[in-house]
């Protein structure tokens, strides 16, 4: 900026500066403003804080949230003749007013912008991958041998009570860590996925939050904004969840429908994405949005699996709003036809859903998650 203001006086140059940054706005002969495309004022940088009644230009932002362009297009007609500097009359000339973009481009240059950040960003990079790459192997730890064989209980003729009490007694103990051992996997993956969903988008909207504040007034559609993380973030997610299913089925051989499980799981870690997303855009800072979103996910492992050993009354209360639950009924489901599920099914204090219920519940969380994320890009917020 000083670099141009010495450009206007030494080579007798007009210099035309459209900027978001005003802390040199002290250095220009004359300031306009637009909002949404339209101007509401001219004149000078003194003159621009007395009109806005702002203490510093930083503040005209804020000022300008407060109402409607035309509202202060009327304002400005109304006293422009106060603040505007004389000028030398001329000719007029023809203009055209270039239109807005569209909402898809707007959409594409978001989506390929955060793409660039994320690139950029070589310590965000490898987090996903660690993430992406360790959690799965934290889970097959558990069973790297894969499924034991559930043996039969013979109860043939021949052999005398002592030896069918024995039998029976090794088939129980033996159906409860293989009970356990299938419930705990399909709950490792799923919380642990949760918390990939919370690091996906946590930070996503807050993080920054006054840039979008600023091209929201230069015209920019939250729409076209909240899309391109939409899509960016289903993209992790398609990642995350696809490596993390088809990992531990690879290793473990866990029964049931490998591709109905890799919808629960993608599920799981989409419905948190979107809800993380969702705090994000109504939290001050992304240091709160990490807090609260890392806090939720906590609550997800108590209040999952094996979980409600809750008085029935406060587990129905919080097993709407519990993801990882869904998720982890739903896979289970998935293994009806096995005999492990009769197995989990007997261990368990938890009551199953039914795989239908497991996915409507997912989809309402992923949905109302990018509701609210709609309805906090639509605030204006400046703190």
């Amino acid at each position: 900026m000083h670099l141009m203001d010495d450009l206007t006086y030494s080579s007798d140059r007009i210099v035309l500066a459209v900027t978001h940054n005003l802390r040199h706005l002290s250095l220009c002969d004359a300031v306009i403003v637009m909002y949404h495309g339209v101007m509401v004022y001219y004149g000078s940088m003194p003159g621009m804080l007395e009109y806005f009644q702002a203490e510093s230009p930083e503040d005209v932002f804020p000022r300008l949230a407060g109402r409607t362009p035309q509202e202060w297009a009327e304002r400005w007609e109304a006293c422009r003749a106060q603040f505007q500097p004389e000028a030398e009359e001329v000719a007029p000339v023809e203009r055209k007013t270039a239109a807005m973009p569209g909402l898809f481009t707007q959409f594409a240059v978001q989506f390929a912008r955060r793409w660039r950040i994320f690139f950029r960003d070589g310590s965000q990079v490898w987090l996903q991958l660690a993430l992406m790459l360790g959690f799965p192997c934290l889970v097959v730890v558990f069973a790297l041998n894969g499924m034991p064989q559930i043996q039969n209980v013979s109860m043939t003729a021949d052999i005398n009570v002592i030896e069918q009490l024995q039998q029976a007694i090794a088939f129980t103990i033996q159906s409860a860590k293989v009970g356990q051992l299938v419930s705990g996997l399909v709950i490792m993956q799923v919380v642990l996925l949760t918390l990939m969903g919370s690091n996906n988008s946590a930070r996503e909207i807050a993080a920054e939050r006054l840039i979008f504040e600023k091209e929201k007034l230069g015209g920019l559609n939250p729409v076209s904004y909240l899309a391109s993380k939409v899509v960016f973030l289903s993209i992790l997610v398609a990642f995350q969840a696809g490596w993390m299913g088809l990992f531990v089925n690879h290793i473990c051989h866990l029964p049931g429908d490998l591709g109905q499980q890799l919808v629960f799981l993608l599920l799981a870690t989409g419905a948190m994405t979107a809800t993380c997303l969702a705090i994000s855009s109504l939290m001050k800072s992304p240091e709160q949005a990490s807090l609260v979103s890392i806090y939720l996910v906590g609550f997800q492992l108590p209040l999952s699996g094996a979980v409600l050993g809750l008085p029935e009354f406060f587990g129905w209360m919080t097993k709407p709003f519990i993801a990882a639950y869904w998720s982890w009924s739903g896979i289970l489901q998935t293994m009806r036809d096995t005999r492990y599920y009769d197995i989990v099914t007997s261990i368990s204090p938890t009551e199953l859903s039914a795989g239908a219920l497991c996915l409507w519940a997912l989809g309402c969380h992923v949905l109302i998650g990018i509701i609210v994320a709609y309805l906090g890009c639509l605030r204006s917020r400046w703190e």
